[in-house]
């Protein structure tokens, strides 16, 4: 499955690609949703929403390994094939977006 990506590039060197879609399905391909170039931003903050603006999920310092979505809530409760939408803060920046999780 291809998945598109939202390139970050207003932080000096960022070079960060937000990926839109995953598929945590346990099949060990795209099980996560990854933030590339986030884990050079130690101190960070991801919140997730759904489309009632519902807090679904939200870490402190995501890095793609430890600290990773893998589609689920914040009871660990697998969440249904939709999008969802995001805040993403570094520093005093924010970007926003969405990303579809499908199975």
């Amino acid at each position: 499955m291809l998945f598109r990506s939202v390139t970050v590039a207003d932080l000096p060197g960022c070079g960060w690609h937000i990926y839109s879609a995953f598929s945590p399905e346990g099949d060990g391909t795209n099980d996560t949703w990854v933030i590339d170039g986030i884990e050079d931003y130690k101190r960070n903050r991801v919140v997730l929403f759904n489309r009632w603006e519902d807090v679904v999920n939200e870490f402190e310092d995501y890095d793609n390994e430890k600290v990773v979505w893998n589609g689920t809530n914040k009871k660990g409760v697998e969440l249904p094939e939709a999008t969802y939408f995001y805040i993403i803060v570094v520093g005093d920046k924010q970007y926003s977006g969405w990303v579809q999780i499908t199975r």
